[in-house]
């Protein structure tokens, strides 16, 4: 399959993923739609390999990357849907493009990765960005400055679930670990919704309908497969570059199909972060040039 392709339709579904929460959560609550969403997942995952007469989890090295690879799906999914309620889709898109900060940390800390001058750099810059927004969201009530907090945590768990699988170096296919992750993170999400809600919805409307298989089929099934299948065949800082598009796309949908409007101060902490990530990242390297003057240059 050509990665172009991929990396594209992974893009956009990034993009579209936390609008596509958002309208799921109307009629399920987030805790029964983030469940629904899995435990489709993972029955259209198990055709899948059954078709192509394979198994889920084969070996014990399927096992442990199944349980590590879950831990970006709970409690980090659940976590994600409950904030959308309060946070706007292209914020939510923005706040995950942090991940690779934590990714940098956490290798730091469990691999022994130096983090090196560039992305110490790239750290600082994007934290002022992300003071910008939270002191920009602060505008909008507590509960909106909860949700950004607890987008953070998911991200940071996110990272974790990423880190952990590079330590161990599975060698897992990308159907496999998106199936396995899914199915691991099921008893935790079942246990949310029991706690938080517990009910089932008596009526549900085409939209929310929509959305929920949406998230399934294609944020799940395709999009877990398809990042799996970047991070095989890319290098870090490629795939790191999905963090800095789909926000951009998100912010449109959220403006398109929801009405959001966001003001000045957002965008320039949105830029600011971006530019700390692309530092970050190694995708704008800063290099001096013979004269000693400091320029940027795309990483070709």
């Amino acid at each position: 399959m050509p990665i172009a392709l991929v990396y594209a339709v992974v893009v956009l579904i990034w993009s579209t993923t936390p609008l596509a929460i958002f309208f799921s959560n109307a009629d399920f609550g987030f805790s029964l739609s983030v469940l629904l969403r899995m435990a489709i997942g993972v029955v259209l995952v198990w055709l899948l390999l059954a078709i192509g007469k394979r198994k889920l989890l084969a070996s014990r090295n399927d096992w442990r990357v199944g349980a590590l690879a879950s831990i970006g799906i709970f409690p980090a999914m659940p976590l994600v849907y409950w904030a959308t309620q309060f946070v706007p889709t292209g914020l939510v898109s923005l706040m995950f493009s942090s991940s690779p900060f934590f990714v940098g940390g956490l290798s730091w800390f469990v691999l022994g990765e130096a983090m090196g001058a560039r992305k110490v750099a790239g750290v600082c810059v994007a934290f002022v960005g992300m003071a910008i927004i939270f002191l920009d969201q602060m505008q909008f009530g507590m509960q909106t400055v909860y949700g950004i907090l607890v987008l953070i945590a998911s991200t940071f768990f996110f990272s974790c679930s990423a880190v952990l699988l590079k330590k161990y170096n599975a060698h897992t296919s990308p159907l496999q670990q998106a199936g396995g992750s899914m199915l691991f993170a099921l008893p935790g999400l079942l246990v949310t919704w029991l706690v938080v809600d517990g009910s089932v919805p008596s009526a549900v409307n085409w939209q929310p309908s929509l959305a929920l298989l949406y998230l399934a089929v294609v944020g799940s099934v395709v999009g877990f497969s398809g990042y799996f299948y970047l991070l095989k065949n890319l290098t870090a800082s490629s795939v790191s570059l999905i963090s800095m598009l789909s926000p951009v796309l998100a912010m449109g949908w959220g403006f398109l199909f929801k009405g959001e409007v966001v003001n000045i101060i957002f965008l320039t902490g949105a830029a600011i972060l971006l530019l700390g990530l692309g530092v970050y990242s190694g995708v704008l390297k800063v290099r001096r040039r013979a004269k000693g003057l400091a320029h940027v240059e795309p990483n070709v």
